[in-house]
């Protein structure tokens, strides 16, 4: 097993966030537009129009950093 990358990216989505426990909704915590530092993997890589950028579906846990 190949060992996760971690890259540098910024984000153009966000979902709602996720439910706890309880049922509540808790709302995300990174913004779209803000530079991340994250957990990257073969997994986590999507294919979108342009073939010279990546794309990645991430969850907020695996966020290292917000880099302001």
């Amino acid at each position: 097993a190949q060992k996760e990358k971690s890259k540098m990216g910024i984000v153009i989505a966000v979902g709602p966030g996720k439910f706890g426990e309880e049922g509540d909704l808790i709302p995300m915590t990174v913004k779209v537009g803000a530079k991340v530092y994250f957990n990257a993997g073969w997994d986590n890589e999507v294919s979108m129009g342009d073939k010279d950028d990546e794309y990645f579906l991430v969850h907020e846990s695996d966020i290292l950093a917000i880099i302001k």
